[in-house]
């Protein structure tokens, strides 16, 4: 990676690039429409992590579909480290969401998450 270019910077600059997906039923093919992308902070061997959150659209799919994934950088190397991580459809992610949030520890994260946003959604 050039000297100049920071790791978050990269891992977004993927958005607009192509996805490409080998499921054992089969393949999927779309488009990273857009990224969310913050530091996790070095794992227990002191390798840098970064979660990520993506929107993506498959080909021949008019659904959203959400993923949560992550990188990882040994070596000065930055890895996209998600292959197996968690795809599903925006609908999907809200009812999980939807039914995680009857447990106590899930719903008060939700409920902080949604008193800090701000007032207009505009990013």
């Amino acid at each position: 990676m050039p000297e100049n270019v920071l790791p978050i910077d990269k891992i977004r600059g993927r958005v607009g690039t192509s996805v490409k997906f080998n499921y054992p039923e089969g393949k999927k093919q779309g488009k990273l429409l857009d990224r969310v992308v913050i530091p996790a902070g070095p794992g227990s061997t002191g390798i840098p992590y970064w979660s990520v959150v993506d929107l993506i659209q498959f080909d021949h799919d008019r659904k959203s579909w959400i993923r949560i994934t992550y990188y990882r950088m040994p070596k000065r190397r930055l890895i996209f480290a998600g292959q197996t991580t968690a795809t599903f459809t925006r609908a999907h992610w809200k009812q999980l969401f939807l039914k995680a949030a009857q447990k106590k520890w899930f719903g008060d994260l939700l409920r902080e998450v949604v008193a800090e946003l701000p007032a207009a959604h505009g990013s």
